[in-house]
């Protein structure tokens, strides 16, 4: 199974998760982790290296701490991005907690929407599909 595969399924249940109940599953995201990790670390990765691989964990992580401290993300998201960083390094985890920004921004505008015209249980914000679609449009963009 490639690497790009494995990551899309993580976040593929991630995001049907985040919908479904507003959780982001700890098991996956943990699987995520130690896969990122180690598929680096054994240099099946591409070329991430498993420094890369931590960098891009942290990258992930710092970029939504932040919001998670002042209440406005769930520890869910936060975990997400850091496992996607685990696979991605720290320079693509920039660019995709940067579109998953402009994306979870889009994306919001349509949630205020559809919640102001149908109705709808849980109208918390499932941003975990912003993170996916974010780690999907981050390779596209990088400029090297």
């Amino acid at each position: 199974m490639s690497v790009i595969l494995l990551l899309a399924i993580l976040l593929t249940i991630c995001v049907i998760s985040d919908f479904k109940s507003r959780k982001i599953p700890n098991s996956i995201v943990g699987i995520g982790l130690v896969s990122g990790l180690t598929l680096s670390g054994l240099n099946l990765n591409g070329d991430i290296s498993l420094l890369q691989s931590v960098l891009g964990l942290l990258v992930g992580l710092c970029m939504l701490l932040p919001i998670y401290m002042i209440g406005k993300m769930g520890a869910g998201d936060v975990k997400l991005l850091a496992m996607c960083g685990s696979f991605l390094g720290a320079e693509a985890t920039l660019m995709a907690g940067l579109c998953a920004f402009l994306a979870g921004g889009f994306f919001a505008l349509i949630w205020i929407f559809l919640v102001s015209k149908i109705q709808v249980v849980d109208k918390r914000y499932p941003y975990a599909f912003a993170i996916a679609t974010g780690t999907a449009m981050a390779p596209l963009l990088q400029f090297n």
